[in-house]
């Protein structure tokens, strides 16, 4: 038997039909979203402990008082693969933050940001960003790794405001 009530797969389907871009994959909101970060080394010099360090830096990011990138963080060690084969995956999956681990992370410890949420329309200005660029899909900024807790921190503050979320969990 059906069911014509508005059940949670519902719920789900209509989230991906209005956040998702033809040909660009899913822009999950932040209370749905499987993972809320993907780390990605892909320069040769980045590995495991580049990896380890961004993810300890992503532990200490607090929104209106919660750690939310608590257990919602995906480390994507899959070497085999290509860089852009994993940086798809990320798009295609709906991830709405992937941090790129390049050559500029060695060199100078900056972090390219990917953010990928429904709604948001500008990022915030950070003392230590190099660049930042906007396609109206995903905005992208180059940031320094000890300044990044501060960067994103602002940056989904006003989406968990507009979203009236307490915390994301």
């Amino acid at each position: 038997m059906g069911c014509f009530g508005i059940g949670v797969s519902r719920v789900l389907q209509a989230a991906a039909e209005c956040s998702s871009v033809e040909g660009r994959g899913l822009r999950w909101p932040l209370s749905i979203a499987p993972y809320l970060a993907t780390i990605v080394p892909v320069a040769e010099n980045s590995g495991t402990k580049a990896a380890e360090e961004v993810f300890s830096a992503l532990g200490s990011v607090c929104v209106r008082g919660a750690h939310i990138f608590k257990d919602n963080v995906l480390v994507d060690d899959r070497d085999y693969l290509s860089a852009g084969f994993r940086l798809n995956d990320a798009q295609l999956m709906g991830i709405p933050l992937t941090i790129v681990l390049g050559s500029g992370f060695a060199e100078s410890g900056l972090v390219e940001v990917q953010l990928r949420v429904p709604g948001m329309q500008t990022m915030p200005e950070s003392p230590s960003s190099t660049s930042i660029s906007s396609d109206g899909y995903e905005h992208r900024a180059r940031v320094k790794v000890e300044d990044l807790g501060e960067f994103l921190s602002q940056a989904l503050q006003s989406q968990c405001v507009a979203l009236g979320m307490a915390e994301v969990v």
